[in-house]
Parts: C-alpha cells; structure tokens; sequence
C-alpha cells in the first residue's frame, strides 16, 4: 500500500473521530473513525522504517519519558490495587486507549495533517454549541448527557479547546486569518462557547477560560503586540470572573436554601467533605494509592459522604494520589511540566508560528488543569481529548521545527 493514500486516510479517520469525540449518542461511527485511524497510522509508521525520510520525528525525549513514567505507573498499580479487575479495565479504556490516541494524532500531525486536525476542532468548536443551543432553544430542550456526555464533561471539552479560536486571529500559517471574515468567525464562535457555557451552569469554566486564554493570548503575540493583548485578554479575564460569580449566584438561589449567599455555598461545598475522606484515604496507602481507575474507592466516598453521586475525589491530583499514590501524582505533575517546558521552549524559539504553537500548548494545559482543580475530567472522552490536541499542537510544532532545518 502507497504511503501517502494511508497518510490521506489517516488524516480523514482522524478528523472525523476529533469531530465526533465530544458526544457519547455515536458511539459505532467514532469507534470505526478510531480504528481506521490507529490502522492506517501503523501502516504509515511501519512504512516510515523502509523511508528514512517519513520517519517520525520525536516530540522531545523528556516528554516521552515523563508519558512513559507516568502510565508506567498506573500499569504497575494492578498489582497492589484492592479491585485488580476494575484497574484492568480503566488501564485498557484510559491508559492504553489514550496512548493510541495521542500516537495516531501525532503521527497524522507529523505527516502534514496538523492543519486539517486543528480545522476540525475548529469545526467541532463550531457545531457541538450550535448543537447545544439549537437543543435548548428547541421544544424537547437540551440533554447534555444524550448529546455531550453531560453538562461537566462539555464544559471540561469547551475550556480544553477554546484556545484554539485564536487560530482564527493568527496569520498563517499557524492560524486562518488570511480573510476578514476570520475574525468574524472567530468572534461567533466566541459568544456560541460562552453562552453555552453559561448553559452548563458550571462556574469553575469560567476560571479556566480565563487562564486559558490569557496564557494562548498573551505569550501566543510577539513582543511589539504584547502589550495590546494583554489589555485584550485582561478585558476577556474580567468578563469570565463576572460570569463566574454570576453563576456562583445562580447556584447559591438554584441548589441551597432560600437566602443562602455565595460564601456560604463555598463553605458548605460537597467537594470540602470529600477532599477530607479523600485525605484520610490516602493517609492508609500515601505512595502507592489503591489502584488505577477513578472510581476505585467510590463505595468508601460513597458511604464517607452519605451521598452516592459522590464517587471521586473531585479534583484531578488528588484523585490522582487515592489511584497511584504520591509517586502517582508526581509523575502526573512531571508529564504536565515536561509538556509546558516543551511549550515554553517554543515560545521562545524567536520564530512567531512556533512561539504561537507553543502558547496553544500551554493554554490547552492551563485550562484543562484549572478545571479539574474541582473535578476529575482526565477520563475517557476527556482525556483522549486533551491527548489528541496536544499531539497535533506538537506534531505541527515539529513540523515546523523541521522546515526551519532545512
């Protein structure tokens, strides 16, 4: 089989698993898009041995070795984990299959896909909201849980991916605006995030849009234009933190007893009762945890708590320790700073495409990390997710890395 026809269906497969991800109503159609993608991307790895010019580049041997660390570990904790068949299966559905997927989407990236990957998260950033609002202006209204995994979980994507708008600001070629209607778009797609956003009645998204993009705005300008983004991006921050208390408020009159105020839902938040069960957990198991897998301890939360929605540990390093222990949460931490130090290197490469790569990068992780200070998204959907951008966000940076070699 020719290489660049697998690269083409690779490029497709890929594209169009990216586009269905964030919604669980389509499961057959994003499983065959996965699937023809990890086929065609050992094919074209496997073609690359006998090509020494479509081999793939490295991503960075720090990154590599924190990625192996890290679920090195998770693979070791079956054998001290308290429910060996339950780690199995989260090892298998989290660990390996999210390996797979930052693979696949890298090696797309590394074959010149990198801007058709990031064009259908563009597109998907267009039609999942559009999706959303269209449903909660219809008669039926919006499920979140039918269409979007669940109001949390769409939040989770929209902070992972809203970086990627400024795409449509930046010059080619990291970025669309070669036509006025870029920005146009751009902004559409703004206010379609944040009114959906404010439809998932979350507040701890608006937190991370803001850092999100504050970091992609002002470390994504060179220096001459830094300053003006930094009034644009403290602008948007400022719009996020009133939304964030506008939906602290909503909560406080929604949830809670008549005239409950914001600081006191803040005090009477459930995640507070379930960091202390998760400390007290953790002190019995702090290097090595219980096992990988999320919900390995959800019937001891469940019974701490008294309330049985309540099955992690809301808050994705400390989820981390019950799992693997401190050992666990640290190669996580290792893996997020081997990733920002790559970030950070691009950024100051003195190159601007590669510096906006680079402030991409750190954006995806800031907002991902900020939202899940309060809950545990790095999971399924989610995960694959945040593995999948970050793999084409490396893959065109070194791609461009090696056009300026030459």
């Amino acid at each position: 089989m020719k290489l660049d026809p697998c690269r083409r269906a690779l490029a497709v497969a890929a594209a169009a698993y990216l586009l269905l991800l964030p919604s669980n109503a389509i499961s057959f159609w994003r499983s065959l898009a996965f699937a023809t993608a990890a086929a065609s991307a050992l094919v074209v790895v496997a073609s690359g041995r006998r090509l020494p010019e479509a081999r793939i580049p490295s991503p960075g041997g720090a990154l590599l070795a924190a990625l192996a660390a890290w679920s090195g570990w998770a693979v070791a904790s079956l054998a001290w984990s308290i429910d060996p068949a339950f780690t199995l299966g989260e090892i298998k559905s989290d660990v390996l299959w999210g390996l797979l997927t930052a693979f696949l989407f890298y090696v797309a990236a590394t074959g010149g896909a990198g801007r058709t990957l990031l064009g259908a998260a563009l597109a998907g950033l267009a039609f999942w909201p559009a999706l959303a609002l269209g449903l909660e202006l219809s008669p039926a209204g919006w499920n979140a849980r039918l269409a979007h995994m669940g109001v949390v979980a769409y939040s989770t994507y929209l902070a992972t991916c809203a970086p990627l708008l400024l795409l449509l600001a930046w010059p080619p070629p990291a970025g669309w605006n070669a036509r006025p209607a870029a920005l146009a778009v751009a902004v559409l797609l703004l206010a379609l995030l944040v009114v959906t956003a404010r439809m998932s009645d979350n507040r701890i998204v608006w937190l991370a849009l803001g850092v999100a993009l504050t970091v992609a705005v002002v470390f994504g300008q060179p220096g001459g234009a830094r300053r003006r983004a930094t009034l644009a991006a403290a602008a948007a921050a400022t719009l996020f933190g009133l939304l964030f208390v506008d939906a602290m408020r909503d909560r406080a009159r929604d949830v809670y007893p008549p005239q409950t105020t914001v600081e006191d839902t803040l005090v009477h938040d459930p995640r507070l009762a379930i960091w202390r069960h998760a400390g007290e957990h953790i002190r019995d198991r702090p290097l090595t945890g219980y096992g990988y897998g999320r919900l390995i301890l959800k019937d001891e939360l469940r019974a701490d708590t008294g309330d049985h929605l309540l099955t992690h540990a809301h808050n994705m390093f400390v989820s981390q320790w019950l799992q693997t222990g401190a050992i666990g949460v640290a190669l996580l931490v290792a893996l997020f700073a081997a990733a920002g130090a790559r970030y950070a290197g691009l950024v100051r490469s003195g190159d601007d495409t590669l510096r906006r790569y680079g402030a991409l990068g750190l954006a995806v992780l800031a907002g991902f990390v900020v939202k899940n200070l309060t809950d545990d998204f790095f999971f399924r959907a989610n995960a694959k997710l945040l593995l999948a951008v970050n793999a084409i966000v490396l893959g065109a940076a070194v791609v461009r890395e090696r056009e300026l070699r030459r």
